[in-house]
């Protein structure tokens, strides 16, 4: 690699004696920078560095200084500079190789070596020792990043130039490129000069009153120390190199990213709220350490503390808009992938987004509640009602396909908050009873009335298994048996034979109803009971229709009067029913109460009348040529009932 240099001298007073590239106007202050630094004191060393950039040239100025004692005139010196290409600083992971450039002349003659670029192996390290003093490198962290001053105490004049070789490469490129320093030891601080040092050296006069570092304890100057000794590939410097290339502040920042790395590294209880903290008073600004706070939102840095720091983020919605950024997809995925290990804090993460309008608050809500629907959500959340309650109204199938693992009295706390239009709702109700458990039944019934009592229905209609507490329970809820879509549903006498049996046959719950429940399956019903039972289901079904005020009653009676009319009139009803049915005929007295058959007739006749039934429907009952003379005696004795009459006699 070519690398620019130039060389300061003595000639008739201390200048610029050649250069591999003109240095324009920053010759002067070069040349005053290259001379004797005041108050310099050398002892055993064989010179000082100085290093800074200057930005009117395009290069990073590297300084070496050595006593020039061959000089006619005291205090000469001579200074070998590097004109290093700021990229270098990037690519070279170890700084102290450039020591191995420096080149001392031996006279004026060794000037024609200094007016071109020369080649650098930059791999070379063989004449660098690698032993530097702990407590230097230390003391110089410390002055950096933690007190913020320039001066550092040495024992002896050379003491520094190590340590500071390798803080300098712990350094980002950014901060490598703009560092400032000097070397050169004197016995008290040197006032500030143009250069404006990061660093210099004073040699320590009171070995009991020198001055004190940043507490020994100080968890970041710790680990900055020992990554200074693991060198290139440790992890706190790729950390550095990796968050420190977005911050405003480069020597400032230093310390705040050492500690966020070390609590990451520590992963302590209160890490969080310290990381939150650190970053709220360092980079508050939007635009400065983006690549940090992104990564901390994401989960990519530290990642037990992203599921905390969205919580913070999102119950501090405004705070957060000044400092952090939004999450990611990258920053979702991470937190989704934090299920099940860390269930009970995104349990909570969730509980708060739910109570949050925002974009982020929705976002991680979402992808929360997707993300905890596996068998793992229901031990973990027994303490969270709110969530399980927000999961079942938003995803009740999640709850249908997890019933199997889950106790009878989990499912009765849910249940109320299951939406009553959710696909597959009769499935999940059809497996709840197969459960033997009265609490269960009766929150079934409570939630899902219609629902439920269908699907019992159609099981009895099968025959399928059903613990028999879920025909009692729809046997004890009148209201709920006597509406047409659960009646509607039998399909065979027997059963409702059974229903009308539970609500007390002619009850006055079952005769304000009416028909109307009953005649739906009436229609398509298959026959399974005989004798005395089909008596009394008929009669039940006659005598609702008798009471009835609408037309479903018609079909009834035109169905079924013949057979009751003729075992009226042959005395052939069984007597239960004879007895239910004869309670709802008109009462004529002592004198024609014996005559049945005239009383159901005329039973019949008034029910045609009052209703507007069609007069052919009455004439049409029977083609027995006596029954219709004795439904036109009947009904001729009704008011209104002549147009019934004479239908008949035509």
């Amino acid at each position: 690699m070519k690398i620019d240099h130039c060389l300061f001298g003595y000639d008739d007073g201390h200048r610029l004696l050649a250069s591999s590239l003109p240095l324009g106007e920053e010759t002067a202050f070069l040349t005053e920078l290259s001379d004797l630094a005041p108050g310099v004191v050398f002892g055993g060393s064989k010179g000082y560095w100085t290093g800074l950039p200057v930005p009117s040239i395009g290069r990073y100025v590297l300084m070496y200084t050595w006593p020039a004692p061959e000089m006619p005139r005291p205090g000469c010196v001579w200074t070998h500079a590097l004109l290093l290409q700021p990229t270098l600083l990037e690519s070279v992971a170890d700084l102290s190789v450039l020591q191995n450039l420096i080149i001392r002349p031996s006279g004026f003659l060794d000037r024609e070596l200094y007016r071109k670029p020369f080649e650098a192996n930059l791999l070379d390290k063989s004449e660098i020792s690698t032993t530097i003093d702990d407590a230097i490198v230390r003391k110089l962290i410390d002055a950096l990043y933690g007190k913020i001053t320039t001066s550092v105490e040495v024992s002896s004049p050379d003491e520094l130039d190590r340590p500071l070789f390798a803080v300098w490469s712990q350094q980002w490129p950014r901060l490598r490129r703009n560092f400032r320093f000097q070397t050169a030891a004197s016995r008290a601080p040197r006032p500030t000069s143009s250069a404006r040092f990061d660093v210099t050296a004073v040699i320590k006069q009171d070995e009991y009153n020198s001055s004190s570092i940043e507490n020994d304890s100080s968890y970041w100057l710790s680990s900055a120390v020992k990554d200074v000794y693991i060198g290139p590939e440790g992890p706190l410097r790729k950390f550095l190199w990796k968050y420190g290339r977005d911050v405003r502040k480069q020597r400032g920042s230093f310390k705040p990213l050492a500690e966020v790395y070390t609590l990451d590294d520590d992963v302590q209880e209160y890490s969080v709220q310290s990381i939150i903290n650190i970053v709220f008073d360092a980079f508050s600004a939007p635009n400065d350490a983006c690549y940090l706070k992104q990564d901390l939102v994401d989960g990519v840095l530290a990642n037990y503390v992203q599921v905390k720091l969205v919580k913070f983020l999102i119950l501090s919605e405004e705070e957060r808009n000044e400092v952090f950024p939004n999450l990611t997809t990258l920053g979702i995925t991470n937190l989704k992938n934090l299920w099940p290990q860390h269930a009970e804090a995104l349990l909570k993460l969730v509980t708060v987004a739910s109570d949050s309008e925002s974009s982020m608050s929705r976002m991680v809500f979402q992808a929360i509640i997707e993300t905890i629907q596996t068998p793992e959500f229901w031990p973990n959340s027994y303490s969270y009602h709110d969530i399980r309650k927000l999961i079942v109204k938003l995803h009740p199938e999640f709850l249908y396909t997890s019933q199997s693992i889950l106790e009878d009295a989990t499912l009765i706390d849910l249940l109320p908050f299951v939406p009553m239009d959710s696909v597959g709702l009769v499935s999940f109700i059809r497996n709840l009873m197969r459960r033997n458990n009265e609490n269960l039944v009766d929150a079934v019934f409570d939630n899902f009335p219609n629902v439920s009592a269908v699907q019992i229905v159609k099981d009895l209609n099968s025959h399928q298994e059903l613990p028999n507490i879920w025909k009692k329970g729809l046997l004890s809820r009148h209201n709920l048996l006597l509406q047409t879509n659960v009646l509607g549903h039998v399909s065979h006498t027997k059963l409702l034979y059974e229903f009308a049996d539970s609500l007390g046959w002619l009850s006055n719950n079952v005769i304000a109803a009416g028909i109307e429940p009953w005649y739906s399956s009436i229609i398509d019903v298959s026959n399974d009971i005989y004798g005395a039972q089909e008596d009394m289901l008929n009669c039940f079904f006659v005598a609702l229709s008798l009471n009835s005020n609408g037309d479903e009653g018609l079909y009834v009676i035109e169905h079924y009067y013949i057979e009751l009319h003729q075992k009226i009139l042959k005395s052939k009803l069984s007597p239960r029913a004879r007895e239910m049915l004869f309670s709802q005929l008109p009462e004529l007295g002592w004198l024609r109460d014996w005559d049945l058959g005239y009383r159901f007739r005329l039973a019949v006749a008034k029910a045609y009348v009052r209703n507007k039934w069609p007069i052919e429907s009455y004439a049409n009952l029977t083609s027995d040529k006596k029954i219709r003379d004795l439904l036109a005696d009947a009904v001729s004795d009704v008011e209104g009932g002549r147009e019934f009459s004479n239908a008949i006699w035509r």
